[in-house]
C-alpha cells in the first residue's frame, strides 16, 4: 500500500487549493481516506412475540469527503453498484440506513401476508416457520491498488428460506480522478483478450493440479473431467482487481466450476499479461 506525504509542509495549504481548482485533491493516507459504516438489526416480520425475523448485517466502506474532494463521486458509484441506483445520491451513512429500511419494508410487504395466511393464530408458538426467517449480509472493503486506483471487494450473502444461503462476491475498480468504473472492456482490449484467457487457463490448470494431487491435470480436458469449464470456455471475468503486483480475477461459485469448488481466484502478474492490457489512462496517476 502506498503512503506518500507532502514533502514541503509549509506549502500544503496552497497545494491543496491549487489541486482543488485543477481537479480532485487526493490523500494518500488510507486510514484517513477509507471510512466504515457498520449496522446490525433484526426486524420482526409481524407484531407478535414469536414472529420470524429478517436479520441484516452490513460493514460498508466509503471514502471520507473531508480529505478527498473526489469522494462524493466515488461514494455515489459505490452506492449505485452495491446498494442500487436509488441510493446513489445519498450520503453513505444515509444510503446504508435507507437500504436497510427498504429491505425490511419489502420483507414485510412480500412475506407477511403469506405467513399470516399459514399461521393465523399467533398464540401457537410450536409452528415451524424457518422458511420465513431471512438474512442479508454485506461486507465491503476498499484499498488502493495500482497507480492509486481504488479497489472494491464486496461479499454478499442472502438467505430467503432456501436450502442454503446464496453467496457471491463483487470486485471492481474505480478511477478516483473521475469517480467512474474501470471496465473489463477498457483494460482488456478485445483484440488481445485471447492471450489473457490462455494465461488464465494455464493458471487454473496449475491451481487445480495442486489442489487435486491424486488427479493428473495438464489440459483443458483434464479440467473438464473434474467438473470445470464444462459449459463455458475460459473468459476474463468482470470481477477483477488491479492490485499493485498482479491482477486478481474472481470467478464466483458455478461460474466455471462445480458447486464444491466454491469461488475461484486466479492471479496473473503484470509481467505476464501487461503487454495485453490497456493502462495508458492510469500510468501517471500518482
Amino acid at each position: 500500500m502506498k503512503r506518500n506525504s507532502l514533502k514541503v509542509l509549509g506549502l500544503s495549504g496552497l497545494l491543496t487549493l491549487c489541486l482543488g481548482m485543477a481537479g480532485c485533491y487526493q490523500t494518500r493516507t488510507q486510514e484517513a481516506l477509507i471510512q466504515y459504516t457498520t449496522l446490525k438489526e433484526e426486524a420482526p416480520l409481524v407484531d407478535t412475540p414469536s414472529s420470524p425475523t429478517l436479520s441484516i448485517a452490513m460493514h460498508y466502506s466509503w471514502l471520507n469527503e473531508k480529505v478527498d474532494s473526489c469522494a462524493p463521486r466515488v461514494n455515489s458509484l459505490l452506492q449505485q453498484e452495491l446498494l442500487g441506483k436509488e441510493f446513489a445520491a445519498l450520503s453513505p451513512t444515509l444510503a446504508t440506513d435507507s437500504f436497510k429500511n427498504t429491505r425490511i419494508r419489502a420483507y414485510r410487504q412480500d412475506i407477511a401476508p403469506i405467513y399470516l395466511k399459514d399461521h393465523p393464530d399467533p398464540s401457537v408458538q410450536s409452528y415451524n416457520f424457518a422458511w420465513y426467517n431471512h438474512t442479508f449480509e454485506l461486507a465491503s472493503h476498499l484499498q488502493l491498488g495500482l497507480h492509486d486506483i481504488l479497489l472494491c471487494q464486496a461479499d454478499i450473502s442472502e438467505d430467503q428460506g432456501g436450502a442454503h444461503p446464496d453467496s457471491w462476491s463483487r470486485w471492481f475498480n474505480i478511477d478516483r480522478k473521475t469517480g467512474k468504473l474501470i471496465t473489463r472492456e477498457e483494460i482488456f482490449p478485445k483484440a488481445q483478450r485471447s492471450q489473457v484467457e490462455q494465461a488464465l487457463l494455464q493458471a487454473l490448470i496449475h491451481q487445480q493440479a495442486g489442489q487435486n494431487p491424486d488427479e493428473e491435470i495438464n489440459t483443458l480436458e483434464d479440467l473438464q473431467q473434474i467438473g470445470f469449464l464444462q459449459n463455458t470456455a475460459i473468459y476474463i471475468p468482470e470481477n477483477f482487481l488491479l492490485e499493485n503486483e498482479h491482477v486478481s480475477f474472481l470467478f464466483n461459485r458455478y461460474d466455471i466450476g462445480p458447486y464444491s469448488a466454491g469461488a475461484i481466484v486466479l492471479q496473473l502478474s503484470y509481467e505476464e499479461i501487461g503487454p495485453y492490457m490497456n493502462l495508458n489512462n492510469y500510468e501517471t496517476w500518482n
